[in-house]
Formats: structure tokens, sequence, C-alpha cells
């Protein structure tokens, strides 16, 4: 669980904000399966903040690693 992010439901547009990524960078690598997968709500997709928070510490985690 990551700390101080609430379960909000994010846009797309929030989440781009939020990883710093373009949207096609976002649904590629997610269909790679590197990316946490939206929560359809009706037709809108929209992603877990947790569930984006988590990734950008396991990204934070594995560039840690990698330089040491």
């Amino acid at each position: 669980m990551v700390y101080g992010a609430s379960d909000r439901l994010l846009t797309r547009r929030d989440v781009s904000s939020m990883v710093g990524f373009a949207q096609s960078t976002i649904y590629k690598k997610m269909a790679a399966g590197e990316f946490p997968r939206p929560i359809k709500v009706k037709s809108a997709a929209r992603w877990s903040e947790r569930d984006v928070a988590a990734w950008i510490e396991e990204q934070k985690a594995l560039s840690e690693q990698a330089a040491a």
C-alpha cells in the first residue's frame, strides 16, 4: 500500500500529468503489461490513484536498484 495516496479515480489526463507520459505511451505500457490497467466506469476509463502511485514508487525502487 502506498501511504498518502487516496483511492480516487483518475482520468487519462490526470494520469498523464502524474507520470509525465503521453497518452500513447501509457497505452503502449499497458499493452506490454508495464502499467496499471484502468477501471471501466460505464464507457469511461479511470485509473486508481493508489495503483498509479504504487507504480511510481515501484519505478523509483527499480531505478535505485539499477544505480546501486
